[in-house]
């Protein structure tokens, strides 16, 4: 068992075929199995072979809908050592079938991935000429430019695809939050270790440092601001750091920049996949509930429409986070319309259910930004903050409790356009959530003060 996790987590030789095909097989089949029967714990629903092969995370949207945030959370973690395994073997097999290494990397492009595995099953082993060679080694005391080679062709990679990306295609997909960084991780360990051998722990550096002005450039030109940054690091960071240390091992073994040159069309073939393979997110429910010491038909009063908040003193809502002020009701019954102000505008929703002390539903037609971002500039509005979440219907329950009590229960439906999902609806959970508490504690407030 120790030999395999360090061919898995430690050894950068190459995979021969019978190796690739037996762990890889053995690993999905695990993987799948164990994903199956948590989601279904977790669920009461059943992860299909098909559902687990779908091209792209998205696919899956339907049922990851049902799944609680903190799964999801639980979901990310535990597969981030399959990535690796699946992208380092990919790299290494490609590596023993004599083709450029950079074809593992593929394994970034949701359905290509699928395609590059089963031609790297199929290859056989054809050691590469330049496995062989002997490198011409560079000076190891020039460490000023190499770094800064490293950090200037990670930047320039990073700030081109997130300028096509974002500002020219508006696509916040998996080739953004999951293949970009990795390719960043990998660009910046293969040039800084070009030529010659860096530690480890200098390599993780210079692909750190590269991630850290990378952001700082987003900000400073006002493409995106402090608090989605934040949000995209804990994704990002292990990313890169695993590109780095393929990267140092592709420089390590001598590959040349030809045979890196299939690892540039990722980027907008990943691109290509987002913007026509993945089909639109399917609505998230969101529900919290609150028990109020006032009887349903006080509480019916303060729901439909209640005076303003008192200013938040949540550190989410300080940093920027929307947060709701107050609601008002233009109308009675079904087809009047709530405004629910928020601190960035309010949201416009028409009554679709009016059943008084039980039942208030409505949609959403228009809603303001969900969040005031953090940057250097003021007041910026990144293209996502429109449609990376879109808030599609909420509702009330008002349910009587012994005593002349009641449970209220608030419900938002949404749908995140950011990818991938597993990993941002969690946030945007956590997001609701809070807002759901402030609107469920303020009525509960006004319902058992009029009580008294």
């Amino acid at each position: 068992m120790r030999e395999t996790l360090r061919r898995w987590f430690v050894e950068f030789g190459p995979i021969p075929r019978e190796l690739y095909m037996r762990d890889g097989a053995s690993l999905m089949v695990a993987k799948y199995l164990i994903d199956a029967c948590f989601i279904r714990v977790v669920s009461g629903t059943w992860w299909t072979p098909l559902d687990y092969l779908s091209p792209g995370i998205t696919m899956r949207e339907e049922k990851l809908a049902l799944i609680p945030a903190w799964a999801l959370v639980a979901l990310v973690v535990w597969t981030l050592p399959f990535v690796w395994v699946g992208v380092s073997y990919s790299v290494r097999r490609a590596m023993d079938a004599g083709r450029a290494p950079g074809l593992g990397l593929f394994f970034f492009v949701p359905f290509l991935s699928y395609l590059m595995m089963a031609y790297l099953s199929w290859a056989p082993s054809r050691q590469a000429g330049w496995l062989e060679a002997h490198r011409q080694v560079a000076d190891a005391t020039d460490r000023w430019r190499p770094a800064l080679l490293s950090v200037g062709v990670t930047l320039a990679l990073g700030a081109g695809f997130i300028g096509v990306s974002t500002v020219w295609l508006n696509e916040y997909g998996t080739s953004l939050f999951f293949a970009l960084p990795a390719m960043l991780g990998v660009t910046a360990g293969w040039v800084y270790n070009h030529g010659v051998e860096r530690s480890l722990r200098a390599t993780f550096g210079i692909a750190s440092l590269s991630l850290v002005i990378l952001g700082a450039l987003l900000l400073a030109f006002a493409w995106e601001g402090v608090i989605c940054l934040l949000f995209a690091l804990p994704l990002a960071f292990p990313l890169v750091l695993g590109g780095a240390i393929i990267g140092r091992m592709l420089a390590q073994l001598g590959s040349p920049r030809v045979a890196m040159a299939p690892s540039l069309l990722i980027l907008p073939l990943g691109l290509l996949v987002d913007g026509t393979v993945m089909p639109p997110s399917v609505p998230r429910e969101v529900l919290t509930t609150v028990e109020i010491d006032a009887p349903p038909e006080v509480v019916w009063r303060y729901v439909i429409d209640f005076p303003p908040l008192a200013p938040p003193t949540e550190l989410p809502f300080r940093v920027g986070i929307a947060y709701p002020m107050n609601a008002r009701l233009v109308g009675t019954g079904v087809g009047a319309v709530r405004y629910c102000e928020f601190s960035t505008g309010a949201f416009v929703e028409p009554i679709t259910a009016w059943e008084p002390g039980q039942r208030l539903a409505f949609d959403v037609v228009d809603q303001p930004e969900p969040l005031r971002e953090l940057s250097p500039w003021g007041a910026i509005a990144p293209k996502h903050l429109n449609s990376g979440f879109r808030s599609v219907r909420g509702e009330f329950r008002l349910i009587p409790l012994p005593g002349g009590r009641t449970r209220l229960e608030g419900r938002t439906w949404y749908r995140v356009g950011l990818e991938p999902a597993a990993y941002w609806q969690p946030i945007t959970d956590g997001m609701i959530h809070i807002i759901h508490q402030r609107v469920l504690d303020h009525v509960a407030a006004l319902s058992e003060s009029a009580e008294r």
